[in-house]
């Protein structure tokens, strides 16, 4: 049988890796919402 280690190991860090970039464009993408939030909830403020 052959030896499939590394190919396990490169998966794993493979899908550490995309998983990590998902992460990190979720908490961008709230971050930013809550900026575009914070905005219109000001603008509102400045029409009343």
């Amino acid at each position: 049988m052959p030896d499939t280690g590394s190919y396990l190991l490169l998966g794993l860090a493979v899908t550490t890796v995309i998983l990590g970039f998902y992460t990190l464009s979720l908490w961008l993408r709230q971050r930013n919402l809550d900026r575009d939030l914070e905005l219109i909830r000001k603008l509102a403020e400045d029409d009343q």
